[in-house]
């Protein structure tokens, strides 16, 4: 199965200068899906982001496996720790089919989508798997062997134990409904996705949080400044 990348809504802005000054040995789109519209960019070995965290963090809603700030020897690494990018994510997700830590053996579940998510894959591995649905109906499913081929192709690393931002996402005209199945025929959007690590010890997410533009931050530090004053006259 072949897919394609693009820099999610989350941190776009940013995302996009920090795409372009890693060049295109690092970044870039990775077509195509079986020419349904679904598609996969890369990002880079590095966050996207001034900051990764886990998804709750970033603002999904998320049900399933467990939440850790640091590696845990034998069990979970955290996403850029095999680029020396670690120190960018302060918190990330994790689904191990051993229940280590306790907690992560239930896949991570991360719905209210709109066909379009962008994560940090850390230590990427074969027994990863992601799978997105809509409505429950499931329409695609990518593996780490999936993107390990796709980055030996584009010329990026084709070894696991690799981090990689990716975002997946859908354009096009749509099809029509019905279970995509090998990534042929039906509407390839998505509104949940499901990342599970089968038979291997785990599966490591962050993501990309949303930095303020540099108006928003001016506009906020004058909004407290203000309130600051009005309580001082009133006091």
């Amino acid at each position: 199965m072949k897919n394609n990348i693009k820099i999610s809504g989350t941190g776009f802005g940013l995302a996009t200068a920090l795409m372009l000054s890693m060049g295109a040995a690092n970044a870039g789109v990775i077509d195509d899906i079986g020419g349904n519209g679904f598609k996969i960019e890369r990002g880079g070995n590095a966050c996207i982001a001034a900051t990764c965290a886990d998804f709750v963090t970033a603002g999904y809603t998320v049900s399933g496996g467990a939440v850790l700030n640091d590696t845990i020897g034998g069990s979970a690494k955290k996403p850029g720790e095999d680029t020396s990018n670690a120190g960018a994510v302060s918190s990330f997700n994790v689904t191990s089919s051993r229940d280590n830590p306790t907690g992560a053996i239930d896949p991570i579940t991360v719905s209210g989508l709109n066909s379009n998510f962008g994560f940090y894959w850390g230590s990427i591995d074969e027994y990863n798997i992601v799978e997105f649905f809509l409505d429950t109906i499931r329409v695609n499913t990518f593996t780490g062997t999936d993107l390990a081929d796709l980055l030996a192709a584009a010329g990026g690393s084709p070894n696991f134990n690799t981090d990689q931002y990716v975002t997946f996402y859908v354009e096009g005209p749509l099809r029509p409904r019905g279970q995509v199945g090998g990534g042929t025929g039906g509407d390839p959007r998505f509104d949940s996705v499901k990342l599970s690590s089968t038979g291997g010890v785990a599966f490591e997410v962050a993501t990309a949080v949303t930095v303020p533009e540099p108006g928003t931050l001016a506009l906020l530090g004058a909004g407290l400044l203000g309130l600051v004053a009005a309580r001082r006259r009133r006091a």
